[in-house]
């Protein structure tokens, strides 16, 4: 729906431009000065210009949050990506600080990340002898390998 704007927004401000400079010129020229319907061709030229600028404004807008919503589902991809990999190695044993190492996130995000897989997948925490914070998720009959998509898929 975005691009119908973008493209049928200049059309109209463009056939509005025309119409308002055709009557601008019929008002104006002492040639035409019998002219009558001038002054409601020229709103109509003036409306058309309006609605124009702002289906292509409408338009520009759609498509930009169509491109943040592609940009964040990538992200979110990437990160689930790499919390499956983590999984993995660690037979079902992250750390905080090994999740924000390995996705870039500051220690704040990384945790708040694990916290809500935690919930959603009905995971553990383990302290260890060093005190260590470390989600266990429970992978006993679970295919990791399944989980983990190829490398293209994820692009």
């Amino acid at each position: 729906m975005g691009w119908a704007f973008i493209f049928t927004g200049p059309i109209m401000f463009l056939v509005g431009l025309i119409i308002t400079l055709n009557a601008t010129y019929a008002i104006t020229s002492p040639m035409t000065k019998r002219y009558e319907g001038g002054w409601q061709v020229l709103t109509i030229g003036l409306t058309m210009v309006a609605v124009g600028v702002g289906l292509t404004a409408l338009g520009a807008q759609q498509e930009q949050k169509r491109r943040e919503n592609r940009q964040r589902q990538k992200e979110r991809d990437r990160l689930y990506h790499i919390f499956l990999q983590l999984l993995k190695e660690g037979k079902g044993n992250v750390t905080v600080m090994q999740y924000a190492i390995a996705t870039g996130l500051d220690a704040y995000a990384a945790r708040a990340y694990l916290d809500e897989q935690a919930k959603a997948l009905n995971a553990g925490y383990n302290v260890t002898q060093e005190g260590t914070f470390t989600y266990y998720f429970d992978l006993d009959g679970t295919d990791v390998e399944a989980l983990t998509p190829l490398p293209g898929e994820w692009s």
